[in-house]
């Protein structure tokens, strides 16, 4: 989904109508649309996929607190579909793949590649994307200054980079 928000043309969260995630099984499993708690929240699909889109960013701020709440969040929930798609439940557990398709209030349909998660082993992330993720992670917890500290002194071990 994050290929598709990045890509022309830009999706914002009030021009979609509705999104078709395709997955695998065991991940339906944890369709979680409407979550009455944090853990919910965390372990669904549709509702992190939600606060994503709405938010442009998936951090703990998205699924705990009141934003678990939220309804800007719970709506484009809502507008979520979820199915299982064979050919990926057969891939399981060497893949763990999804996809999607956005369909637009003006009718444009856009479709992501099958896709494995960022950070898998398949799909790593770039030295940017996991800074950029120890942030996201990092700096609302410890404060921008221990957390830019810390990555400091993490670089400058022996070894790294």
């Amino acid at each position: 989904m994050t290929g598709l928000m990045r890509a022309p043309p830009v999706i914002a969260a009030e021009l979609i109508k509705t999104i078709d995630a395709e997955t695998f099984h065991e991940s339906l499993c944890l369709q979680g649309h409407f979550p009455k708690s944090a853990d919910e929240a965390q372990y669904a699909l549709a509702f992190p996929l939600a606060a994503l889109i709405v938010r442009g960013k998936l951090g703990p701020n998205e699924v705990i607190g009141e934003s678990i709440h939220s309804p800007d969040i719970l709506s484009m929930s809502g507008k979520i579909t979820l199915q299982e798609a064979p050919d990926l439940s057969s891939r399981l557990p060497e893949e763990i793949l999804s996809r999607v398709t956005v369909s637009l209030k003006d009718g444009t349909r856009l479709s992501s590649p099958t896709a494995t998660a960022k950070g898998a082993p398949g799909n790593p992330m770039s030295d940017e994307e996991l800074t950029a993720k120890y942030h996201l992670l990092a700096d609302d917890s410890l404060g921008t200054t221990l957390s830019n500290a810390i990555k400091n002194s993490v670089e400058a071990l022996p070894g790294s980079k």
